[in-house]
């Protein structure tokens, strides 16, 4: 639930869930541990030494001190338990976009168009999960934008289970293939049932339909629990997709990337793929 603005700068409550300090040069938010963590006017002052910070949160409790290049004072969100003290204050102006950062050199000289996508499951699970995807998702879009890319963030679901608007605002939905779906239910029920079973034990199939996506380049598909900035290295990231991205797209016999896991030898929950409509009638 978003908390109102109770001062002028000033907010009670948190801008979103940080996990690492983050860029000070390029990223869009973080964490300042150390002195900053021991009262606001000491996070207020480190928020003074980051470049892109603009607006902190701050919790004596909860020993955080978070960095935000951009955030909404008035929809905040509703601190924890254990930590009702959060304050969010506005110190600085917000900065310049990241695209206007971006060193030309960065730049890539193929415009490529680019969807990042997940599937969702209709249960409170996925919707919590689905919620920092989202948030993440986007700021990795904002770094591969900067390349000078076309960068769509979709969610691909069932028409049935639409996704609250307030858990991904700006992130597009898209109706899977009646099609695939209607497969998958196939599937699901020629295969034998055993005890610890989930009746759609057969959704990770529905993952396929980002092979469908005819109008993009390339497709990077993620489960909602994957970070695509684990480090939030934006800079060497973006460095690694502009080399690896054309030279993907250029080699004519290669249509798939993934790792392998311990239980098959394609990793599902994180894969690149040239979307075919060859390829999508084959595999249905």
């Amino acid at each position: 639930m978003a908390l109102k603005l109770s001062a002028r700068g000033v907010g009670h409550g948190y801008c979103a869930l940080t996990i690492a300090r983050g860029d000070c040069s390029l990223g869009d938010s973080g964490t300042l541990g150390g002195k900053a963590e021991r009262s606001l006017i000491a996070c207020k002052s480190a928020c003074l030494s980051c470049e892109r910070c603009a607006v902190v949160s701050f919790s004596a409790r909860n020993h955080d001190c978070s960095w935000y290049a951009y955030c909404r004072l008035d929809d905040l969100r509703r601190p924890p338990k254990n930590a009702p003290d959060y304050t969010t204050v506005q110190v600085k102006k917000t900065p310049g976009s990241l695209a206007t950062l971006w060193p030309p050199s960065m730049q890539s000289h193929v415009p490529l168009v680019v969807a990042l996508t997940t599937t969702v499951a209709p249960n409170a699970r996925s919707t919590c999960a689905l919620v920092q995807w989202c948030e993440r998702t986007t700021l990795f879009a904002r770094v591969l934008r900067a390349l000078s890319w076309t960068v769509d963030v979709l969610i691909m679901r069932e028409p049935a289970h639409a996704v609250s608007s307030s858990e991904c605002p700006g992130v597009a939905q898209v109706d899977l293939d009646p099609q695939l779906i209607h497969a998958t239910r196939r599937c699901e029920a020629k295969t034998p049932v055993s005890g610890d079973s989930h009746p759609r034990r057969m959704a990770p199939i529905l993952k396929f339909g980002a092979v469908a996506l005819w109008k993009y380049d390339l497709v990077v598909f993620t489960d909602t629990d994957v970070a695509l900035l684990p480090e939030g290295d934006l800079e060497t990231s973006a460095a690694r997709w502009a080399a690896m991205a054309p030279a993907f797209l250029n080699a004519s016999w290669l249509e798939f990337i993934s790792n392998s896991d311990y239980m098959s030898p394609v990793n599902g929950g994180v894969w690149i793929v040239k979307p075919s409509s060859r390829r999508y009638a084959e595999g249905l």
